[in-house]
């Protein structure tokens, strides 16, 4: 027995119950004048199945993404570091700092550090939304390139649906098209380019030292 993919539901019938009698008295009525109806061949629908999820994964263009965006977390993680450090060091000078605490001086380190507190919070959350934004505008490129994809395929062989994997339960092994979508897709785009907000993501350029 061959099994079928339980999909979207494509539609859902329901003749509304006619007695007999009535049944009887409108074909008595038709039977005279009417000539017998041909019924139109019905269109049977050919469906495909597409991994797109799958396919943002395993593509040259979805890795290529992935190792842009990792390599791209440790540069952060590195300037991260940096700033943690500075910040360390000059809450410990002003725990340590002999200098009366009410004093001018204090207050001005004191103010200083608080400042660079503030602009590095501020910073790690522009990295983030920097990083975030444009992983998700990579995805989105690649997204429309995999619905291109299936678009022409699916008109060269004569889809009329086509559904993604992850609403199938079960589907035939010929239904699935995610294989010749990879193909097309790691030839005609085989790397995708993180681009980040140059304002949000470059490095902050370093302060000039107070002497």
């Amino acid at each position: 027995m061959r099994k079928f993919m339980i999909a979207a539901l494509m539609g859902l019938f329901l003749a509304a119950p006619v007695s007999a009698r009535a049944a009887d008295e409108a074909a008595a009525k038709k039977a005279p004048a009417e000539k017998t109806a041909t019924a139109a061949p019905a269109t049977v629908a050919r469906i495909a199945v597409v991994d797109v999820q799958g396919l943002v994964a395993s593509s040259k263009a979805g890795k290529s993404i992935q190792a842009q965006i990792e390599k791209q977390r440790e540069s952060f993680k590195t300037e991260f570091a940096s700033l943690e450090k500075d910040l360390g060091d000059m809450q410990k000078k002003l725990s340590e700092d002999k200098t009366a605490k009410d004093s001018k001086e204090f207050e001005t380190k004191r103010k200083e550090f608080e400042t660079k507190m503030m602009n590095a919070n501020k910073l790690v959350q522009e990295r983030r939304q920097a990083l975030e934004q444009g992983a998700n505008d990579a995805v989105l490129q690649l997204r429309k390139k995999i619905v291109e994809i299936v678009a022409d395929i699916a008109d060269q062989e004569k889809f009329t649906i086509v559904i993604g994997r992850q609403d199938v339960v079960l589907a035939e092994k010929d239904m699935d098209i995610t294989e010749k979508v990879l193909a097309r897709l790691d030839k005609d785009l085989p790397d995708v380019k993180l681009k980040l907000d140059t304002a949000k993501a470059a490095p902050a350029a370093a302060a000039p030292t107070k002497q």
